[in-house]
């Protein structure tokens, strides 16, 4: 399990609900059915450890490696995607397409997104793309330099912070923590500074 909302274990630090980092390297061991379901229960509660090892990260290693195994990955992607090709012909088959898309159009026709009200002479700081809110990093009233972080949005298992569009001042907060946000959605209203 690679990501944990629940609680910090020895794994998930730093206020983090994921496990994975820039550049790691993942190695997979068989198990038997008992053994991974004591595992998916154990893990996320801090009851079993996982081995990580520091190492060093060279391009031209890896790239060895690739070279090395380069007919044993070909044929590990072709038979991925021969098992996807097959699933998603059976997700078809079965309806599955025609019923999400039939939730996604009754969907269209729920309540449209709230409207805000901006403060005259301000502008709006807008989420730069979809994800959920990690922090809100400021309060209204608080005074800002350029490129300060307002924000950090969490994607795809990654932080993105949303800086300040310069010098000013936060005149109001659309977002709370933890809050999922579409591309475009209303983040803040921002007063510059002069």
């Amino acid at each position: 399990q690679v990501w944990n909302t629940h609680r910090q274990t020895d794994a998930f630090v730093d206020g983090k609900p994921w496990l994975l980092r820039f550049f790691d390297q993942i190695r997979f061991y068989p198990v038997s059915h008992e053994e991974l379901t004591e595992w998916r229960r154990d893990f996320p509660l801090g009851r079993r450890s996982i081995r990580v090892e520091e190492s060093e990260f060279r391009l031209a290693d890896y790239r060895a490696f690739l070279s090395e195994n380069d007919d044993s990955i070909h044929a590990f992607q072709q038979g991925r995607q021969a098992a996807f090709d097959a699933e998603r012909a059976e997700w078809e088959r079965r309806g599955e397409f025609d019923r999400v898309k039939a939730l996604v159009e009754s969907d269209a026709g729920g309540a449209p997104e709230q409207a805000i009200e901006l403060p005259e002479g301000t502008e709006l700081v807008e989420a730069p793309f979809g994800g959920s809110v990690w922090k809100v990093m400021v309060e209204p009233g608080q005074r800002v330099e350029a490129d300060t972080d307002l924000a950090v949005v969490e994607a795809m298992k990654m932080e993105f912070p949303v800086p300040a569009p310069g010098a000013g001042t936060i005149e109001a907060v659309y977002i709370d923590e933890r809050q999922a946000i579409a591309p475009g959605a209303a983040m803040f209203a921002f007063r510059r500074q002069g």
